[in-house]
């Protein structure tokens, strides 16, 4: 029997964390629960990823502690403080009994949860990884949002959102480092050779079926 297993994914906006973690789901049949979300939906979002929720119903569920991890653009879960990010605890426990192997996108603000997860859960026999996907040059990331045409960002998105990211790099960077399982710049190699690189480095070929 297969140990129960735990992808957790991490990068910028147009780093290919969903590209990546599509080919491995698809590949080596990873479950992904629904992931939380306070904001709209947008015309590049999968089809069944997100539970659109309203702001105030995200702090209920933060409230009722019904979250496995959570993170937002402030402490506050107010829309003038941004959006905010979580997966259900109901959700993650469902699909990884289904799927024994599964894949969660979060943060880098996630990233303190998921190192305490990680030991939780090694105790209770689950292993949890955690894969980075970042640019070695961040300028390349503007240039990767714009070419996606589902995207649509406005310039002053894009400028925001570079600028996060560039931040969330400045601050979190050094922690993600430490404690990623893999860390691979996307911007240097090809989609199909970052998936080759990441499939080997996580171990993924016993996996396959």
């Amino acid at each position: 029997m297969d140990e129960k297993r735990i992808i957790t994914i991490m990068g910028p906006s147009g780093a290919g964390k969903t590209t990546i973690g599509t080919m491995i789901s698809n590949t080596y049949n990873f479950g992904v629960p629904m992931h939380c979300t306070t904001r709209s939906r947008r015309d590049d979002d999968i089809n069944g990823f997100y539970r659109y929720l309203s702001y105030d119903k995200f702090s209920e569920y933060v409230k009722f502690d019904k979250y496995l991890l959570w993170s937002g653009d402030s402490e506050i879960i107010k829309k003038e403080y941004g959006n905010f990010y979580g997966i259900l605890i109901d959700d993650y426990r469902y699909v990884l009994n289904e799927k024994k192997k599964i894949i969660l996108y979060v943060s880098y603000k996630d990233l303190e949860r998921i190192v305490y997860l990680k030991e939780v859960l090694r105790k209770r026999g689950i292993k949890v990884q955690i894969l980075n996907l970042t640019y070695y040059d961040f300028s390349i990331m503007k240039e990767r949002l714009t070419l996606n045409p589902l995207r649509k960002h406005t310039l002053e998105d894009l400028e925001k959102r570079v600028k996060i990211a560039y931040e969330d790099e400045q601050i979190y960077g050094a922690d993600v480092r430490r404690y990623a399982d893999v860390r691979e710049y996307t911007d240097t190699m090809t989609v199909n050779e970052t998936f080759k690189s990441v499939s080997k480095k996580l171990e993924l070929k016993s996996l396959h079926k």
